[in-house]
């Protein structure tokens, strides 16, 4: 296999959304392919980039589902490790009256958290351009953590990126599992957090404060993404904010993963650097990665929502942005 450009360890679950309700009054629920890794890797692998991901489903319909529908869109599913004794992992997704989607309390048991090293393929770690930390990583007990670790310790050896993307979900968090989660973003390359999650895990709600901290001494490129009102985007050479484009919003869910699959893609292409990039570069990435996260927003779904190229260049070109939220 050839080098790809983003190998990413974490979550390919099924959505059920909501739909309506049936003249007896019962929910109806649609069945769509989601998680937050392959919601990422559907927007790198859209935007005409490779990735492969690396997980646990159950051996059942839903299971079977997400497989083909991630290897027939073009994601590589060869360290997919399919389970017998593991059902798919389900959530409920409903929407507020501004379309910002919401999880049901109920959920199904995690499966990609049971993933061991014996289902990943060293020689396609090896040559990836970068690794994406899954959200789950800091659970001990579990194989997915031991198998993160060693995989950090192949592609940090070799210089490939790492990227994580904070992703919390309101759950709660040990004092342990948030210094393990603070110290994964303190020593990795890209970084992305929303505002809510700069306050949760570092205590901060100035989005430069933050930004700063977050810098440290290696190289980096920190994305604080603000909902609505845009990102802000950092390096060491400083920071741009920009709005994001005044789309009509049918659904949220996966805007996030499409923003960190956009900023993967262009830090994946040949030529570019994270430290190298100056302020107009700065403005052109978090543009292209606002142009991406908005146009997910425009269709149903997460995983089948991700933006493709040719969408992403016309919402540049076209969707007028919003009026700046900050004055920065």
């Amino acid at each position: 296999m050839n080098s790809l450009d983003v190998v990413a360890l974490g979550d390919l679950i099924l959505n059920m959304v909501y739909k309506g309700k049936t003249e007896d009054g019962f929910n109806l629920y649609e069945r769509q392919p989601a998680g937050a890794t392959g919601n990422l890797l559907s927007q790198v692998v859209r935007l005409g980039g490779t990735g492969s991901l690396i997980t646990t489903i159950g051996n059942d319909d839903h299971g079977q589902f997400l497989y083909r529908y991630a290897k027939e869109n073009g994601i590589d599913v060869s360290n997919v490790a399919v389970s017998d004794e593991l059902a798919t992992r389900i959530m409920f997704v409903h929407f507020n009256e501004e379309n910002d989607r919401f999880f049901l309390k109920y959920e199904s048991r995690r499966t990609d958290v049971e993933t061991g090293m014996e289902y990943v393929n060293l020689e396609l770690i090896k040559g990836c351009r970068a690794f994406v930390i899954p959200l789950f990583f800091y659970q001990k007990e579990k194989p997915m953590y031991y198998t993160c670790q060693k995989i950090l310790s192949i592609v940090r050896k070799k210089g490939s990126l790492v990227g994580i993307d904070c992703n919390w979900r309101g759950n709660r968090h040990s004092k342990e599992e948030i210094t393990a989660i603070c110290d994964a973003v303190m020593t990795s390359d890209i970084v992305k957090l929303t505002d809510v999650e700069l306050e949760h895990f570092f205590g901060e709600r100035d989005i430069l404060k933050g930004s700063e901290m977050l810098l440290g001494k290696n190289r980096k490129l920190v994305a604080i993404t603000l909902g609505e009102d845009g990102c802000l985007l950092r390096n060491r050479n400083g920071y741009v904010y920009q709005p994001t484009f005044a789309v009509d919003v049918c659904d949220t869910t996966g805007a996030g993963d499409s923003f960190m699959g956009a900023l993967l893609f262009q830090a994946t292409r040949t030529g570019f650097s994270i430290d190298a990039l100056d302020m107009e570069d700065l403005r052109k990435t978090a543009e292209f990665a606002n142009a991406c996260s908005a146009g997910s927003t425009r269709k149903y779904g997460s995983m089948a929502a991700m933006t493709y190229m040719e969408e992403a260049r016309w919402i540049l070109k076209n969707v007028a942005k919003k009026e700046p939220a900050y004055d920065l």
